[in-house]
């Protein structure tokens, strides 16, 4: 489970608008010292970047240039596939296993998991749920003590992957398709309009309005990546830069761009319609290529899977966007009109569809000022409280979101 607080997704944002676009090209930098396992997943905690290997777990306290194994009460033969989180505490899993830390991942305590076979894990009102690649969904109400089957209406399912967007629930399948519980997993329903039925979807993704699948040849044959832009009731493949028939393991909202792991790395910086191989300086001869990837305020790591030297790269977050000809950050669905902009004091704002709500964050991610619209395409907000600087504009509309820079003089 991957976990990027508001603050950070707002961090990496002021990033991409901060960045001057340069002809310089962007650098994948090999980070793992101290590290020589094969990295499953990442997740970052308030005090360091955790991973999972085949030896238990690891952590970066320095941005992930330097690794530290991180496993005390797992056993050094216990592999860790997956990470998860809510008020009780982190927890690791993986083939039999479990393990709760409530001191950060520094050291953990096992759980009895019976024969389940945990791939992901995720957290919907502090209820966990896991991915069980044998035996389907099962979920836990008293924080992994204690497992169950959920019953989803498909017998003998076996799920992969996981999603939470709030309330809703995605599981992905081995050769069964897309479900989606819209109640905190109380009522199911396949989805499969535009994307098969007989999918493996290999891992799934939100950047918080979009909804990304990838499928891969785990039982049924790969589809590339799908996306949808309405909560996942329709689907759309994806087939600009990224081979309608790949493998794609891992797909992760980075804040300023989208990234995805089929092999190589790829990038999109247009909320996943159009992608690029994105793997400068890193060896692309490794069999099986990139598996995961997470972000914190700095810098973005991607693991690698298979027998590459080099297990785990970095990247600077103000090296993500180079070369990509954008200034600011673009609409997605709608146009919205922003003027004057610099601004002095009134700042006008009109849209094609009716505002909700309009939100302005500070260049250190802090919210200055909320205005809840009357459900009108045009608004008119006082903006000569504020000091002069760079801040970003977040505007709601009924059908998406929208955020632009906005330069108060």
């Amino acid at each position: 489970m991957k976990i990027i607080q508001p603050s950070i997704r707002l961090a990496l944002l002021f990033f991409s608008i901060l960045t001057t676009i340069t002809s310089v090209h962007a650098q994948w930098i090999a980070s793992d010292t101290g590290y020589s396992a094969l990295p499953s997943e990442f997740m970052l905690t308030s005090e360091s970047i955790l991973v999972g290997a085949l030896d238990g777990v690891y952590a970066s306290f320095d941005d992930g240039h330097h690794w530290e194994q991180s496993s005390a009460g797992i056993p050094d033969s216990n592999a860790i596939y997956c990470f998860g989180v809510n008020s009780a505490g982190l927890y690791a899993a993986g083939e039999r296993n479990l393990y709760r830390s409530s001191d950060n991942g520094q050291s953990w305590s096992g759980l009895s998991l019976g024969e389940f076979n945990i791939f992901e894990l995720a957290t919907v009102n502090d209820v966990l749920y896991a991915a069980d690649i044998d035996t389907g969904l099962i979920m836990s109400v008293d924080n992994g003590s204690n497992w169950n089957l959920v019953n989803i209406g498909v017998p003998n399912l076996r799920a992969y992957c996981l999603l939470n967007k709030g309330d809703t629930l995605f599981v992905g399948t081995v050769s069964n398709g897309l479900f989606m519980s819209p109640n905190a997993g109380f009522s199911w329903m396949q989805l499969s309009n535009g994307i098969p039925s007989i999918s493996t979807i290999r891992c799934l993704e939100t950047d918080g309005v979009r909804v990304f699948a990838g499928t891969s040849q785990y039982g049924a044959l790969p589809q590339g990546l799908y996306y949808s832009n309405d909560g996942g009731t329709s689907w759309i493949q994806s087939n600009s830069g990224i081979s309608t028939n790949a493998n794609v393991f891992s797909i992760y909202d980075a804040g300023t761009a989208l990234l995805a792991a089929s092999h190589d790395i790829y990038r999109s910086l247009d909320y996943g319609v159009t992608w690029e191989v994105f793997m400068d300086s890193i060896d692309i001869s490794c069999p099986y290529g990139a598996s995961s990837f997470i972000a914190n305020e700095s810098f973005v790591l991607a693991g690698f899977e298979g027998t590459c030297g080099t297990q785990i790269h970095r990247m600077s977050l103000l090296d993500l966007n180079l070369n990509t000809g954008v200034s600011e950050i673009q609409p997605l669905g709608t146009e919205v009109r922003i003027f004057p902009n610099p601004a002095t004091d009134i700042l006008h704002i009109q849209s094609e569809n009716d505002i909700d709500r309009v939100e302005i964050y500070d260049i250190r991610g802090k919210l200055v000022m909320t205005v809840d619209s009357r459900r009108r395409a045009a608004e008119q907000l006082d903006v000569s409280g504020l000091p002069r600087g760079l801040y970003v504009l977040m505007v709601e509309t009924e059908t998406t979101s929208v955020r632009r820079r906005l330069l108060v003089n």
